[in-house]
């Protein structure tokens, strides 16, 4: 490896995906530019987890995951990275086999610290081949005129795996949180937002989020846990922005918007009396009226769009660009 090549390292937090996994790694290390080291931080798998530690144990780190879920799982990678840029991933989803390529030439263009790109929702289908979920999401960036965090009190998300970062950059925003296995991503994109509020994007590659059955489980209790999570993640969001950052990307009305996206889940949590007495703080007569705006804009953001998506995740319908990205994995 010359000295030129940059030092790319990928951390993939895994548990239970033995199965999935192998196609991950290898999509890593075919890359057209290879990543300087793989490290899989594993949170005590029982599954045939040790049969892929033989297989890649030459090509792969794998070490043991010093807490319990993903967050912990990333921390742990990132201890011992040694590369000056940093991919997070899953270990289950692949990705373009140009990706680390394009992404380091975009970032390094763009004198940012970060690079984004699209993702799109899938499923392998039992011949091999590829069947895309949804529309290419982010295929478009998020409006120049727009930031991160304004888009996200309006529902906007997009995958951190979808993201290269520079490690020196990456130090400035801190570690994955830890308190919680939901809604930590979304935490991490909260405060790349407050850093770099509109980051270079490139839509030459693109992450395959595959869908599986271990992946989707819908259990109420599933579904309650992520909902007091993500109200974890909101009041933290509306209690630490600070006030040099308003009218600066971030308004008093995108905080207003961000109340009425804690009082829409804090409402379905009502019927516990902790969060009926938060529920109440939050449904006022502003918080209900940006949460009537969210409503009618989102409506009408469906309707231009053709899509259940909104402008800001720039979905691409077209089964042509899929089929252009399956054929570069």
């Amino acid at each position: 490896m010359s000295a030129a090549t940059p030092r790319i390292s990928v951390i993939i937090p895994n548990w239970n995906r033995a199965h999935l996994l192998p196609a991950t790694l290898d999509c890593f290390l075919n890359q057209t530019l290879p990543p300087y080291e793989i490290i899989v931080a594993d949170d005590k798998s029982t599954d045939h987890y040790q049969e892929v530690v033989e297989a890649y144990k030459d090509r792969v780190i794998f070490i043991a995951n010093k807490g319990h879920g993903p967050g912990w799982g990333r921390n742990s990678g990132l201890e011992i990275a040694t590369g000056d840029y940093i991919k997070f991933f899953d270990s289950d989803d692949v990705l373009t086999l140009n990706s680390l390529e394009v992404q380091y030439q975009t970032l390094i263009k763009s004198g940012k610290g970060l690079v984004y790109s699209p993702y799109v929702h899938a499923n392998q289908l039992p011949d091999g081949s590829w069947k895309a979920l949804d529309p290419v999401l982010q295929y478009n960036p998020i409006p120049a005129s727009a930031t991160i965090r304004q888009c996200m009190v309006r529902g906007f998300f997009t995958v951190i795996p979808g993201f290269l970062f520079e490690r020196k950059w990456l130090e400035g925003i801190g570690i994955w949180r830890t308190d919680i296995s939901a809604y930590e991503d979304w935490d991490l994109l909260w405060r790349i937002g407050g850093v770099e509020p509109n980051p270079p994007h490139t839509n030459a590659c693109c992450l395959i989020y595959r869908y599986h059955g271990a992946q989707t489980t819908g259990s109420n209790q599933n579904n309650l846990i992520r909902d007091r999570q993500k109200i974890i993640c909101y009041r933290d969001a509306e209690t630490k922005v600070r006030k040099s950052e308003l009218g600066r990307g971030y308004s008093g009305w995108d905080r207003t918007l961000l109340r009425a996206q804690i009082r829409s889940t804090l409402a379905l949590l009502q019927h516990e009396p902790e969060y009926a007495h938060m529920f109440k703080a939050y449904d006022t007569p502003s918080i209900r009226f940006a949460t009537k705006y969210l409503r009618a804009i989102n409506k009408l953001n469906r309707i231009q769009t053709k899509s259940n998506w909104q402008k800001y995740h720039g979905a691409n319908a077209d089964p042509a660009v899929f089929d252009r990205y399956v054929s570069m994995l």
